[in-house]
């Protein structure tokens, strides 16, 4: 990265497993480094993580935001509530109903790259996309009368909506410069970063009820 106090943005690009990250010197914004020091820029992704986990050093001061570049359509992730109702019995005539349900919570999720596991904790901000993008989790809670017939097991399920959305993480590192002879004292603004490629499952707090009728020597289609 180049140090600079004049009125032009620097970008240097590097990759590290996989992922781009872009470190951009802000306008006019003294580093306070040397230029053997500045090699070490860009950070790791390990060091961006955590600050966007408020783990880092100066999480107070540091900002770390998901930038929605696009999403796709909503689509409904099936499961299992309660217990199955059973009508399996030999010589069973009558049906069999129950009270069924239950209460889940659902989260958002994130991966990068070919699918890899990113985990983010609440304290960033979500920056564009619809509504439900500032959803972080949804706790759903179904309960339903469910009927097997003899000779048949039936389940209640409950259908979760979520969206995948295709971004970045933008993180702001703090700086700050010597003065008075005393290292760091002054906050002198940010360092930018990116990590690219983020993919983001998130639940838009809608959900459908159904029921998972099966004969006995079936499986249910629907996972517990």
């Amino acid at each position: 990265m180049t140090l600079t106090t004049e009125t032009q943005t620097t970008t240097r690009w590097a990759t590290r497993g996989g992922v781009a990250i872009a470190a951009a010197a802000l306008i006019g914004v003294f580093f306070p480094a040397t230029a053997a020091q500045a090699e070490n820029v860009p950070r790791s992704q390990e060091e961006l993580q955590e600050i966007c986990n408020a783990t880092g050093t100066s999480w107070n001061y540091d900002k770390c935001s998901f930038e929605v570049q696009s999403e796709g359509a909503s689509y409904l992730d099936w499961v299992r509530y309660g217990n199955p109702v059973s009508n399996c019995s030999e010589g069973a005539t009558q049906p069999i109903t129950h009270q069924e349900g239950d209460v889940r919570t659902f989260s958002e999720t994130w991966t990068v790259g070919g699918g890899i596991s990113f985990k983010i904790k609440d304290v960033l901000t979500i920056e564009g996309g619809a509504d439900y993008s500032q959803t972080r989790s949804t706790s759903v809670e179904k309960r339903e009368s469910i009927t097997a017939a003899p000779g048949r097991k039936n389940a209640l399920t409950t259908g979760t909506e979520f969206v995948d959305q295709q971004g970045r993480l933008k993180i702001e590192v703090a700086i700050y410069r010597s003065e008075s002879g005393v290292d760091g004292s002054t906050f002198d603004g940010y360092e930018t970063y990116y990590i690219e490629g983020l993919n983001r499952k998130v639940p838009t707090g809608n959900s459908e009820i159904g029921q998972d009728d099966k004969s006995c020597s079936e499986e249910f289609g629907v996972p517990s």
